[in-house]
Order: C-alpha cells, then sequence, then structure tokens
C-alpha cells in the first residue's frame, strides 16, 4: 500500500521480486484521492499484480473510467 506522493516521486511497482507466479502477488493498493496517477505509471502498465487506485467520489469521472 501507498500514497500518490509516492507513485509520482519514484514510479515503485510495489511487486515481490523472488515470486514468478502472478497469482502469487500481493494486491498492490495506492490511495489516490483525487485519481491523479499518471496511466503510465509501472502499476497501471504493468500486469504484475493485481492493484486497486482508492480514489474519492469527487475524482473526475474520465479518469476513474480510464483506470477501470
Amino acid at each position: 500500500m501507498t500514497g500518490i506522493g509516492t507513485v509520482l516521486a519514484d514510479d515503485p511497482e510495489l511487486t515481490v521480486r523472488l515470486i514468478d507466479d502472478i497469482s502469487k502477488q500481493p494486491v498492490r493498493i495506492v490511495v489516490d484521492s483525487k485519481a491523479r496517477i499518471p496511466l503510465d505509471t509501472k502499476l497501471i502498465t504493468d500486469k504484475t499484480a493485481k492493484t486497486i487506485v482508492a480514489v474519492l467520489e469527487t475524482a473526475s469521472p474520465e479518469k476513474i473510467a480510464a483506470l477501470q
């Protein structure tokens, strides 16, 4: 679990490097109230693990749709 500040600063993967089986990777969670996460970040583009981006109802509906 991480916040949007870390994602914007570091573009982390938040995966376990020693696990080859994707189904055994932990779920990645990003707390991002305004849905500011870039669509080209590793958490969004790689399919290494399930990723949940927690946003508020006031976040951009277009950005939420793009994330889904």
